[in-house]
C-alpha cells in the first residue's frame, strides 16, 4: 500500500469522462454507488506540480485571526469551518501540544485551525507540492510520507511508536522517525483515484488513502474526517468526487474507531438538514 507512494504510474492524460469498462462494476461497487446522471468533470493536474506562491506566516496568521472572528476563511463554508473548529476544542487533549497531518490540503485553512487549537506543528500532505516559510509548517511529498512509515517499520517497536517526535540529526538533516499523533482530513479523500488531480484511476483510491493515513499515525491518534455525505445512499459523481452513504463508509472507516460525528444540521439548530447536510467524523487509529 504505501509503497505505491514511491512509484511513477503512468497515467491517462487528460482523465477518461467516463469510468472505464473494465473498472466500472469495481468503481460503482457493483451497482450500490451509482453513476451519477449528472456529471461534474476536471481536469487540474495537481500531482507533481508545484503551488506558485509558498506558505508563509503572515497568511498563517491572518487565517488564525479570521477564524478567531469566524470570518470565511476557506472555499468551504462558515458552518464547514464550525465543524471542524467543534471537533478540535472537543477533542482538545488530542491536538493540543500535538504534532498533526493536513492530509489533502494545499490551502493551509485546515492547519491554521489546528495551530489555533494548540497544535506545536503541523505537515501538509497533497497531490500538489508546496513551500513553507513559515517554522510551525511543513510540507511532504508522497516520498516523504513513505520515508516516515518506512523508518518506524523497520526501527520501531509498537511502545516506541507512541512516543516517537520529529528530531534532527547534528548534521540538520530531517531523520523521519515521526508518527502523527493526530490527523484532519476534510473534503479531500472523496477524490482519490478518479483521476481529475491526475492521480492513477483506482476505484479503491479512497480506501488506499485512508489506510496510508493510518499507517503513518500513531495507535490511538485522533482523525478528524469530512467526507461528502448523503442519507439516501453513495454515489460517484464523475470525475469530481464519491458521495458516500453507509455502505461505503463502512469500510473507509475499517480499522478506525468512531468516536463521535459532527454535523451541520445539531451545529444550526436543524436549519441545515437536508439528505446530504456536511458531516464530520472523529475516528480513533486501532
Amino acid at each position: 500500500m504505501m509503497k505505491k507512494l514511491t512509484k511513477t504510474i503512468k497515467t491517462e492524460w487528460p482523465p477518461p469522462k467516463q469510468p472505464p469498462i473494465e473498472m466500472y462494476d469495481d468503481f460503482t461497487m457493483f451497482g450500490r454507488m451509482p453513476l451519477d446522471k449528472n456529471l461534474w468533470y476536471f481536469q487540474e493536474k495537481y500531482l507533481g506540480n508545484m503551488k506558485s506562491t509558498p506558505i508563509t506566516k503572515e497568511e498563517i496568521q491572518f487565517k488564525i485571526t479570521a477564524r478567531a472572528l469566524r470570518w470565511k476563511m476557506s472555499t468551504y463554508g462558515i458552518v464547514e469551518e464550525d465543524l471542524l473548529q467543534a471537533a478540535l476544542i472537543k477533542y482538545s487533549q488530542g491536538v493540543q501540544d500535538k504534532i498533526g497531518l493536513d492530509f489533502g490540503s494545499s490551502d493551509p485553512w485546515i492547519t491554521s485551525i489546528a495551530l489555533l487549537n494548540g497544535a506545536s506543528k503541523m505537515y501538509m500532505f497533497d497531490y500538489i507540492k508546496t513551500v513553507s516559510l513559515d517554522d510551525e509548517i511543513e510540507t511532504l511529498t508522497q516520498l516523504q510520507l513513505y520515508r516516515i512509515w518506512h523508518q518506524q517499520l523497520t526501527i520501531m517497536d509498537e511502545n516506541k511508536l507512541r512516543e516517537s517526535s520529529l528530531t534532527r540529526s547534528k548534521k540538520g538533516r530531517k531523520n523521519h522517525s515521526l508518527m502523527f499523533d493526530f490527523a484532519i482530513s476534510f473534503s479531500s479523500i472523496e477524490h482519490s483515484g478518479l483521476g481529475r488531480f491526475g492521480d492513477p484511476l483506482n476505484p479503491y483510491g479512497d480506501l488506499e488513502a485512508m489506510a496510508q493515513m493510518w499507517c503513518v499515525m500513531k495507535p490511538g491518534a485522533i482523525l478528524f474526517l469530512n467526507v461528502p455525505f448523503h442519507q439516501n445512499g453513495s454515489s460517484l459523481v464523475w470525475n469530481a468526487h464519491r458521495i458516500y452513504g453507509y455502505n461505503r463508509l463502512q469500510h473507509l472507516t475499517a480499522n478506525w474507531k468512531i468516536l463521535q460525528e459532527f454535523n451541520s444540521c445539531q451545529l444550526t439548530n436543524g436549519l441545515m438538514c437536508d439528505g446530504g447536510f456536511a458531516v464530520l467524523w472523529v475516528l480513533e487509529r486501532v
